[in-house]
């Protein structure tokens, strides 16, 4: 009868701290959803692919993404110097967002995501240049067809994005950088809703 009761007593005890540990495993007030999104795009020649990952966020700091997808991408564009047509540039190829992983880490008391992506691109740059004698494009000698290609890998490193900035008005980290003409840009926007649980 004694052994009863002091095991009664010693789980009496043990219940509110175990109940006080769970409570303290969830690191957020919500729960999050949303939408990763993958850009890339061009000024000259003027393009623009976006691919699109669902990612989800539990209160515990769990991170969840949806599955991969992938696409074509084109654009052809002719560079005038002086009104005279010069260069004519024209790309092609395949854009992929493979997969992300993600992990909630609170950061100088700020609530953020750090995400790794596995995203490519594999394209071609083909180019031909104005011959006014023939008054036609022509090959030229040398670089006509290049293939290029930019890959996200989760060796790469994470990028960090802030919860609360993503919320409100979406958070984009993204590189830009000048083109024959315009930009060239290239990254990520991240855009959460907050979850109605609490």
């Amino acid at each position: 009868m004694k052994r009863i009761i002091i095991s009664a007593v010693s789980l009496l005890v043990f219940l509110p701290f175990s109940c006080k540990k769970e409570k303290e495993e969830n690191k957020l007030s919500h729960s999050y959803a949303g939408i990763l999104t993958y850009e890339y795009r061009r000024d000259f020649p003027g393009f623009s692919k976006v691919l699109k990952m669902d990612i989800a966020v539990a209160k515990n700091g769990t991170v969840t993404f949806g599955t991969g997808s992938s696409g074509t991408f084109s654009g052809e564009d002719i560079y005038y110097d002086g009104g005279n047509p010069a260069m004519k540039l024209k790309v092609e190829g395949t854009i992929a967002f493979i997969s992300a992983k993600g992990e909630y880490q609170k950061i100088n008391n700020n609530d953020c995501l750090l995400i790794w992506t596995n995203t490519k691109i594999d394209g071609t740059q083909y180019l031909w240049v104005w011959d006014n004698d023939l008054n036609d494009w022509v090959v030229p000698p040398a670089a006509h067809e290049v293939p290029f290609e930019f890959n996200d890998e989760y060796s790469d490193g994470q990028m960090q994005f802030s919860i609360d900035e993503a919320t409100i008005s979406g958070q984009s980290i993204k590189a830009t950088l000048p083109d024959i003409q315009g930009n060239l840009t290239y990254g990520y926007t991240l855009n959460l809703v907050m979850g109605l649980d609490k």
